[in-house]
């Protein structure tokens, strides 16, 4: 700031035009625009490019509506992983499902470890395009972001009639977030973040921004009273239509920061991001979300499809862990005649949806391959 004043004042004092000066800043402020031109349509069209391949479903006029729900507990781990790491047995929570009907899929897990890249993965009904695995690109946020708000799964329902109750953390089929939390994006806006007046305040933030305690605590203030938020969303029933409706909703639970025990109380902050709290609050996301469940199962017009899943496992090891137990997640499906034949032991969940379309809407699309893959790491 003091060399930009300095010749600020060097310019103003000065009586001479100097064009030479004038004429190469002019010279080198077209080349940057017009570099940047370029860089930002090739990227429009890779973005375009990589949108236009879809996974084609078949209309269903004729199929049964049933209410859809797509319930997301975030960073919910698998019950190997509760049992090998934690020495915790979920038993008493899945055995609460199974008496409701549930079907629990066994040694489940998600395709990718960050929830972007999981859920654009789920809906789009397809693997990913990512550049590097071990450090993705802005373009393959972006792109992941695009993919999950034009999903395959959301068009399917809308176009057959269903009323979208968008309560995640994602745009979805265009339709904002219907709560507030900083973990909201529209990556359509994102596009307009590579300009200079829009990088400019965001390095500003991340220089001068504070990053103490205080700006955690708002963080964590802002995590319990989204999940409050979305949790009496359900227990008011404030998802009435006319219409079948298709209701994606994501908790921000038990995934840190790991806000209350088990009995709903305030964990210590220095605690929070802790393996050793983690437990606590799975469990009582545990009685939450068992409330939920009864909740959509007591007040549906008929039996409903309902879709409990985590978007990936648990990731925050206190010491060095086999990355598989990153993927490793809950995955409990209720279907009204409670035929789950499809479902097979050790799916992913890019083939979630595949099955559901297959046995329920009268699909016939192919199964993809269970794989898992490390993002920020090694591929599996």
């Amino acid at each position: 700031m003091l060399v930009l004043l300095w010749l600020f004042l060097q310019l103003k004092k000065t009586t001479h035009s100097l064009p030479k000066l004038v004429r190469f800043l002019n010279v080198l402020m077209l080349s940057w625009i017009v570099v940047e031109l370029c860089v930002f349509l090739a990227f429009r069209s890779y973005l375009d490019k990589e949108l236009k391949k879809t996974v084609a479903i078949k209309g269903c006029e004729n199929c049964a509506k049933p209410d859809v729900y797509l319930l997301i507990l975030d960073e919910y781990a698998g019950q190997q992983t509760l049992t090998d790491k934690f020495h915790f047995d979920n038993r008493e929570f899945l055995s609460h499902l199974r008496s409701k009907n549930f079907h629990i899929v066994s040694n489940s897990k998600s395709n990718y470890n960050l929830t972007l890249f999981s859920m654009a993965s789920m809906l789009s009904l397809d693997n990913l395009t990512i550049t590097n695995h071990e450090r993705p690109a802005t373009k393959d946020f972006i792109l992941a972001g695009l993919k999950l708000n034009e999903s395959a799964i959301g068009r399917f329902f809308r176009d057959n009639g269903y009323e979208i109750f968008n309560l995640s953390l994602f745009r979805f089929l265009d339709l904002p977030s219907h709560f507030q939390h900083p973990y909201v994006r529209n990556f359509s806006d994102e596009l307009k973040a590579r300009t200079l007046t829009s990088l400019f305040p965001k390095v500003y933030r991340e220089v001068f921004s504070s990053n103490n305690e205080g700006d955690r605590t708002d963080i964590n203030s802002l995590d319990l009273t989204y999940n409050n938020a979305l949790l009496n969303f359900f227990q008011d029933s404030s998802l009435k239509t006319s219409k079948p409706k298709f209701v994606y909703a994501h908790f921000l639970m038990p995934h840190f920061p790991h806000l209350l025990d088990d009995n709903g109380q305030l964990v210590d902050a220095k605690m929070q991001y802790s393996q050793d709290s983690y437990l606590g609050y799975l469990k009582y996301c545990n009685k939450k979300i068992t409330t939920v469940i009864d909740k959509i199962l007591s007040s549906s017009r008929t039996p409903p499809i309902i879709l409990l899943m985590s978007d990936h496992g648990f990731r925050g090891f206190s010491t060095p862990t086999d990355p598989k137990y990153y993927f490793m997640n809950l995955n409990a499906v209720y279907l009204p005649d409670q035929n789950y034949d499809g479902w097979y032991d050790g799916m992913s969940n890019v083939n979630q949806f595949r099955i559901l379309l297959n046995e329920k809407f009268h699909q016939n699309l192919s199964l993809l391959r269970d794989t898992s893959i490390r993002l920020m790491g090694n591929n599996f």
